[in-house]
């Protein structure tokens, strides 16, 4: 009969052949099980942490980790045991990588990992692992767009803050609800209540005890996760160990909810039932809604704070393939059975959330992230708001109505707009058919408008998607006076209530940019006209002027 040695070292190769036909969750198992029987293998630990990196579903990778699970601390035994294991240390380097707030981790890792190679005479895959990471550190040490982006605010600057504006316009808000005017403030009050809660529960988790055990509360990730389904722009950090507590905060939640830690929407989609058979509903509906959120957070924060947008869009592709399989497997279940998450306002959110990244993601590598795809996604959620019956409840939060049906048909139609623009670049070239490009711009024009006019008139977003209308109306061929000053009216109009509670936004520089390049081409169009040189009928182009 084999050793248990021996029985781990078929195992490991059972596992490197699962790895080579990329059957990482077979090979996951492999390793584990070579592991119970070789423990102080290093190389089983880097293999199945290689694993979890290979599926970017560790647990550690979605900031919803587990000590046992993560790829992190899978590497973790193999570089105590082996100090100067190279491959371990890469690895380790390139886990921490992907997680947000972790950079120097990963930085420590990879100058740990060129540490243990000789100085000269190395080997070919010595200076293969030598160069990758370099490369790899040279990487995670350049400075990205986002660091620094979400800052902690000064008392003084707080109060400045959109959500603590509209706060004080509360009463004056009220008052227009009631002659059916509804504000951009409604969603910032839900949306800052929700995130307050989350913080909250976040800011108060701690360990305790020798054996490291955890206190908090159970809800943190709902109340956050719910913030950026009303509007992530709510989103701010005023606590610098965020991240630290918000892994304390996951790592809790995922226990106390049995939330699935390794593996993706096809994972969860085969245990859950599994789960719901043995268990129950009180049991199955946490895991499933603790796992979904979790995936959720883990492609915001990637994106915003991490820059990595294609990783992002990974995560909101996990979330929305559990959710639709979820949605049409318990379709008949009572929405208090199968939880918040399977209705059709969370997953709006999540697609919406969704749409940002994968706009950023297909301009860094439009072969991969094909535009088209962008496209028909805000199509089909316009047509979903569209044929959506909005409740006709009167004690229902306006915020609720807001962003659960009026922001996201306003999202949609503005990355219409976007595809359309970016459309022009293509309807360029050569082989083009006469007027595309014009045609791209002029459809661009039409959704951004739309898209300004879906949102709240003192929402930034309704001034910055008529500004974006006004940039492009002017690259068109010829373009109509009256169309651009009533573009540049409309602007005038809402800026003042705009500016009330969006005057300090994350946006405002870029947007504040905008405006002022409109509004001044909009008042030398309007001296024109004035000094009889065109009418409102008539139609500029750089070349000439149709009366």
């Amino acid at each position: 009969m084999a050793s248990p040695t021996e029985q781990a070292a078929k195992l490991k190769e059972d596992g490197n052949r699962l790895y080579g036909l990329k059957d990482y969750a077979a090979a996951h198992g492999k390793y584990s099980k070579a592991i119970s029987l070789d423990a102080s293998n290093a190389v089983l630990y880097a293999n199945r942490a290689a694993c979890l990196f290979a599926m970017k579903k560790s647990a550690i990778s979605m900031l919803s980790s587990v000590p046992s699970e993560s790829s992190t601390s899978n590497l973790s035994p193999a570089t105590e045991i082996d100090p100067l294991y190279t491959k371990a240390w890469a690895r380790l380097g390139a886990a921490f990588k992907n997680v947000p707030g972790c950079k120097g981790q990963s930085i420590e890792a990879y100058r740990r990992a060129l540490s243990t190679l000789p100085i000269e005479n190395l080997s070919e895959s010595e200076r293969n692992i030598k160069v990758q990471c370099e490369t790899e550190l040279a990487s995670v040490t350049k400075k990205t767009p986002t660091d620094g982006k979400y800052v902690v605010a000064p008392p003084e600057f707080a109060e400045k803050l959109p959500w603590q504006r509209a706060l004080r316009m509360k009463a004056e808000l009220q008052a227009e609800v009631a002659r059916g005017i509804l504000s951009s403030g409604w969603v910032l009050f839900l949306a800052y209540e929700e995130f307050t809660m989350g913080m909250n529960m976040i800011k108060q988790v701690r360990r305790i005890g020798p054996s490291g055990g955890i206190f908090g509360g159970k809800e943190g990730i709902q109340w956050l996760s719910n913030s950026l389904i009303t509007d992530s722009r709510v989103f701010h950090l005023d606590d610098p160990d965020f991240l630290k507590k918000y892994r304390i905060q996951v790592e809790f939640e995922v226990v106390q909810n049995k939330a699935f830690v390794t593996g993706g929407a096809e994972n969860l989609i085969t245990e859950i039932p599994k789960m719901l058979e043995e268990s129950g509903w009180d049991v199955a509906r946490p895991a499933f809604t603790t796992t979904v959120r979790c995936w959720m957070m883990s492609g915001f924060l990637t994106d915003s704070l991490g820059g990595d947008s294609p990783g992002a869009v990974q995560f909101y592709d996990e979330v929305i393939q559990a959710l639709e399989w979820g949605r049409q497997a318990w379709r008949n279940v009572p929405k208090e059975q199968r939880g918040a998450v399977f209705e059709d306002t969370f997953l709006r959110g999540v697609k919406c959330l969704r749409f940002d990244c994968y706009m950023k993601a297909s301009l860094a590598d439009p072969s991969k992230f094909p535009l088209e795809m962008l496209h028909q996604d805000a199509q089909d959620m316009i047509r979903e708001v569209n044929a959506a019956v909005i409740p006709s409840d009167p004690h229902l939060h306006p915020g609720y109505i807001l962003a659960s049906f009026v922001y996201p048909k306003g999202h949609a139609l503005a990355m219409t707009g976007s595809y359309r623009d970016l459309g022009k670049v293509k309807a360029s070239r050569s082989d083009a058919k006469p007027g595309e490009a014009e045609t791209c711009l002029r459809e661009a024009v039409k959704a951004y408008q739309q898209a300004a006019d879906v949102y709240p008139k003192d929402d930034e977003n309704h001034v910055y998607y008529l500004c974006c209308s006004y940039d492009l109306l002017i690259l068109c061929g010829s373009y109509s006076v009256r169309e651009a000053l009533t573009i540049g009216e409309k602007v005038r109009a809402a800026l003042p209530g705009m500016k009330k509670i969006w005057e300090f936004s994350s946006m405002a520089s870029e947007r504040d940019k905008c405006i002022t390049r409109v509004l001044a081409a909009e008042a030398d169009l309007r001296k024109e006209v004035e000094a009889g040189r065109y009418t409102m009928s008539s139609y500029v182009s750089p070349i000439i002027v149709a009366q």
